[in-house]
């Protein structure tokens, strides 16, 4: 019979065999925490990008609507409608979401205006001043206005290893001439 015999370099030792398993073990781990932070920031992205549409696609809707309805709602109440107009949930139906404005200081001469309305799991806040900032003129004798339209929404991080609620936004302005 003929038997061979293992020489000590023809295997791998228990404790060769137990540190490879470590290492193994150690770059899985850190893979799915890249993999979990690629996923976080991924979605922030997301967020970002689609509050950047929401706040160009309001303010372009500012800089195309009369100067005079400028501080009004952009609503599908209006007559003709004029609602803002939005496809968030990515179904190819665009949804209408109407403003609520109100003045910032209810006067004779009220400055500015500040309009709000409510997009999917957003905030939109629309704000509408005279272009001279710090001058009491009411916004139809303005030559000009300045339009900041804000776009927030809460997200959570964690913060010293508590999830905490944050409040996030994108904010694009413009000024426009009343001619």
């Amino acid at each position: 019979m003929n038997r061979r015999r293992f020489s000590a370099s023809a295997g791998f030792t228990l404790i060769e065999a137990m540190i490879s398993m470590f290492f193994i073990a150690f770059i899985v781990g850190e893979l799915a925490m890249v993999s979990g932070y690629a996923a976080r920031s991924t979605n922030y992205a997301r967020r970002i990008s689609e509050a950047n549409m929401l706040a160009e696609g309001v303010l372009e809707k500012s800089r195309n609507t009369a100067y005079a309805n400028l501080n009004t709602r952009f609503s599908s109440l209006d007559t003709p409608a004029d609602p803002i107009m939005f496809d968030l949930t990515k179904d190819g139906v665009l949804e209408s979401y109407s403003e609520t404005c109100v003045p910032a200081a209810p006067s004779a001469t009220t400055v500015t205006t500040i309009c709000t309305c409510a997009a999917g799991g957003y905030t939109i806040t629309r704000t509408i001043s005279p272009a001279i900032p710090g001058t009491a003129t009411p916004f139809g004798a303005s030559t000009g206005a300045a339009v900041d339209v804000v776009v927030s929404w809460t997200a959570t991080e964690r913060v010293g290893g508590v999830q905490t609620a944050v409040v996030k936004d994108v904010k694009v302005s413009t000024i426009r001439s009343k001619f």
